[in-house]
């Protein structure tokens, strides 16, 4: 795509009245002032509140707009090359907007509550334990009634009205948070947060100056949470319809569905029509049948309804990964590989997908001049962690893989070797620092002698160290 097919189709969505207002009369300055000025129904709600007075202090000090650093947003386009026409999504950089500090708040508190759903899944792994979970419950005696279906809303972020969604924040937040337990933030308080950010989506492109005026801005921090909460009613309307004898299983990842239909095709076509009677502004496009893609997996229903799943790639996709020769620090190269090998095998149930799939990454790593011992070395700790079989014995393989997949996500059981007592040395990573002869136990007990609390010997945490990219992206720059 050159830079004018590119603008024109910007300017083509910016330019649709419903969604978007084309401000002329004020500056940055004056929009900035003004946005920072409405935070103050925010504090009053606050300060008004039953909180105690450090309660009242954090939590102003975590939604207030910053100081001195409030820097007017900016929209920026991704063109989808994988989907036909090559549509632009929408990307609003927020990065130190008056709203931020509150919308990274919000999303802190919606996020659990959106997870307690079960039918949610965080991410790809998360999807592969709820359809796991109904592998066996799918056997029908009819397998021409069984469909796989996926659906995709359309253009989800910018169609959602800003009031009911302020309405169904409150309604979860009211339903789920807990507001009469003491010490809990009141429900007023994210309403108002809700509104100052729905009503407050200002960016910039090419020296215009916009205003979302129906949506959610995606790429604000709670963009995502706010769009999942507002489709939990629509989620609900479809359990709780006549169709729902017919669904085995239903999941949704942000505005991208699946379920698996265990039903007449002609009753499937009706239930796909229905979706888009449920909501006026939630419009749908499905398809289904026997095999499916649905984020990066790849889907097949066997004749005898097994579900078959491995990897998906786009057709885009650059088939590349983080070049050895960089000057990335040597134990996250080493250890990349060992993640890709155990992502495909959590998403491969099937050994001989995995095998494929497995000779297709070792080609890749090559490819980006990772040496063969480096590849092998992370290959053979994948296979000794999970137990993987080296030779043909699908039985073992289904059995390691669903007990690496029950593991995932899972935290180290708490022991005596940690404790609060711990000391945590956090300094910038140098691969030539040399650890072993400056943070030794003796050095550590001469320093630490005249405490009266028993030191264990500290952990060493490495921050990132500074490079190019970071600087040349740093809001401040």
């Amino acid at each position: 795509m050159n830079k004018s097919d590119y603008t024109t189709k910007a300017f083509l969505q910016l330019n649709d009245k419903n969604h978007y207002e084309l401000i002329l009369a004020n500056s940055t300055t004056d929009i900035t002032n003004k946005v920072i000025q409405e935070y103050e129904k925010i504090k009053y709600k606050i300060t008004s509140s039953k909180l105690t007075k450090d309660q009242k202090q954090q939590l102003i000090k975590h939604t207030r707009p910053y100081a001195n650093t409030t820097r007017f947003p900016k929209i920026y386009f991704n063109p989808k090359t994988h989907k036909e026409g090559i549509p632009l999504r929408p990307i609003t950089s927020g990065i130190n907007w008056a709203t931020e500090q509150a919308a990274i708040l919000l999303d802190e508190i919606l996020k659990p509550l959106i997870f307690a759903h079960k039918h949610i899944p965080k991410d790809t792994f998360d999807f592969i334990k709820i359809i796991e979970k109904e592998q066996f419950s799918i056997l029908t005696e009819n397998h021409n009634n069984l469909y796989l279906v996926s659906f995709d809303v359309i253009a989800l972020y910018t169609v959602i009205p800003n009031e009911e969604a302020i309405n169904r924040v409150t309604k979860i937040i009211n339903e789920q948070y807990l507001t009469d337990t003491p010490n809990k933030i009141p429900t007023i308080i994210f309403t108002e947060i809700t509104r100052y950010l729905l009503n407050n989506n200002y960016f910039t492109f090419q020296n215009n100056i916009y205003k979302q005026t129906h949506g959610v801005a995606m790429g604000t921090p709670c963009g995502g949470s706010i769009a999942n909460t507002y489709m939990l009613t629509w989620d609900k309307a479809i359990k709780t319809s006549a169709y729902n004898q017919y669904i085995n299983t239903y999941a949704r990842y942000f505005d991208d569905g699946f379920l698996i239909w265990n039903g007449p095709e002609q009753q499937l076509i009706n239930f796909i029509s229905f979706m888009n009677t449920i909501d006026k502004n939630i419009q749908i496009t499905a398809t289904y049948g026997k095999t499916l893609v649905y984020l990066d997996i790849d889907l097949k229903l066997t004749d005898h309804n097994i579900l078959l799943t491995r990897t998906y790639r786009k057709s885009t996709a650059s088939e590349t990964y983080l070049d050895y020769r960089s000057s990335h620090p040597k134990h996250l190269k080493d250890n990349l590989p060992i993640s890709i090998f155990t992502r495909s095998f959590i998403i491969c149930n099937t050994q001989t997908s995995f095998n494929t799939e497995k000779d297709k990454i070792i080609q890749r790593f090559k490819n980006s001049h990772f040496p063969g011992k480096v590849i092998t070395t992370a290959l053979n700790k994948t296979i000794a962690k999970h137990n993987i079989p080296t030779t043909n014995n699908q039985p073992l393989y289904i059995q390691s893989r669903l007990k690496a997949l029950e593991n995932i996500g899972k935290r180290p059981d708490f022991t005596e070797t940690t404790s609060q007592s711990d000391i945590y040395l956090p300094i910038t990573h140098w691969p030539h620092i040399p650890i072993k002869q400056n943070f030794n136990k003796q050095t550590w007990s001469r320093k630490l002698n005249n405490c009266r609390i028993k030191f264990k010997k500290p952990t060493v945490s490495f921050k990132q160290p500074p490079n190019l990219l970071r600087l040349l992206t740093n809001a401040n720059t």
